[in-house]
């Protein structure tokens, strides 16, 4: 759902609201707030999340994110880059780390 925000100084944003089981994936490349929402935008959309969403959020600027709405709260990840692996290479004492998710 597109949504229009105008702050008290007149200008505004055209942002995207998750619907529930909706996510947001890609480069977050900034967080602000305006009138009581967290403005992320990730990759080409600007999503307006909860503010405390924004505290969270700010620290990954610039990393791969997913942003997922639920029924109850708004949930994210950080992406982990695949490993570049060459023929031949051996897998012996490789651990793998899942991504972190958070729930707010």
């Amino acid at each position: 759902m597109i949504i229009l925000i105008t702050n008290t100084s007149g200008s505004s944003a055209q942002v995207c609201r998750l619907q529930p089981y909706e996510e947001a994936l890609g480069q977050l490349k900034n967080v602000r707030l305006l009138e009581g929402y967290a403005l992320a935008e990730i990759g080409p959309v600007t999503v307006a999340l909860p503010i405390e969403m924004g505290e969270r959020l700010n620290p990954l600027i610039g990393q791969r994110i997913g942003v997922l709405r639920t029924e109850v709260d708004y949930r994210y990840r950080v992406m982990v880059p695949k490993p570049k692996i060459e023929v031949g290479s051996n897998f012996v004492g490789t651990e793998v780390k899942p991504a972190k998710v958070e729930a707010i």
